[in-house]
C-alpha cells in the first residue's frame, strides 16, 4: 500500500472515531443536528456530514464539542 494511501485511510479512521463521538454526545445532551448547528453557527447538512465522516470539523465545531465533553465529565464526578 502507498503511504498516502496508508495516511488517507488513518485520516478516515480518525474521522469516524470523530463523527460518532460527535453524534454520541450531541444525543446525550438531547440536541438535534439542527440544534447542534446554530449554536455553532452551522448547518444540519454539515453536522451531518460531519457525523458520517464527509467532512473535517471546524475549529468552532471542535470547541463545542469540547465543551459537552467537559460538561459530561463535570457531570459524572
Amino acid at each position: 500500500m502507498h503511504v498516502l494511501q496508508r495516511k488517507h485511510k488513518s485520516r478516515q479512521k480518525v474521522l469516524i472515531a470523530y463523527g460518532a463521538e460527535v453524534r454520541r454526545l450531541r444525543k446525550e445532551h438531547g440536541l438535534t443536528q439542527t440544534t447542534l448547528a446554530k449554536k455553532v453557527s452551522s448547518s444540519k447538512t454539515a453536522i451531518s456530514d460531519l457525523e458520517r465522516a464527509l467532512v473535517n470539523p471546524s475549529a468552532q465545531l471542535r470547541e463545542e464539542v469540547g465543551r459537552l465533553r467537559d460538561e459530561q465529565k463535570r457531570l459524572e464526578r
